[in-house]
């Protein structure tokens, strides 16, 4: 992972294409070709499976620590979050922080565009041909193909 660290922050297809090359065997389980942009962010990797042709794009953040599955031909624009995991806070004798996490899955099918700034939140689950707008937050279930935007995403238009 040190080669993945030095060539993080270069944006040319080529550090792209290399980055993916050089992390795709610690995916849970990953298609033949995939494109990691700059300066992302993916922790928790053996717990995200990765589909054919997918592409997440510069500045993005994953955490799979409650499993994530990608589809095939997903992309996902600059600045995205997903987040397999919820903060619980019933403890009150100790910090937030520090109580324990509720991990749930993130499932996104095939042919799926996430915009810009979009939040994918936990227990999340987009079936195929969905566009997520831009600097929506998404929690529950995009279940009709369409445009989904705000926060919470709702739809806004099924094709």
């Amino acid at each position: 992972m040190v080669i993945y660290s030095v060539i993080k922050n270069f944006e040319s297809r080529f550090f792209c294409r290399l980055r993916y090359e050089l992390i795709k065997r610690k995916f849970k389980a990953a298609g033949k070709r995939g494109y990691i942009g700059a300066n992302v962010t993916i922790k928790n990797i053996a717990n995200l499976e990765v589909g054919e042709n997918f592409s997440i794009h510069c500045n993005s953040y994953i955490d799979a620590i409650g499993t994530i599955v990608i589809g095939d031909n997903v992309s996902i624009a600059h600045n995205s979050s997903l987040l397999s995991f919820e903060h619980t806070y019933d403890n009150i004798e100790m910090p937030i922080k520090y109580n324990p996490l509720e991990l749930k899955k993130i499932e996104i099918s095939n042919d799926v565009w996430i915009g810009c700034g979009v939040r994918v939140l936990a227990g999340t689950v987009i079936l195929s041909r969905v566009i997520v707008a831009a600097n929506s937050v998404t929690k529950g279930n995009l279940l009709v193909s369409g445009i989904y935007a705000g926060l919470p995403a709702r739809l806004k238009k099924a094709f």
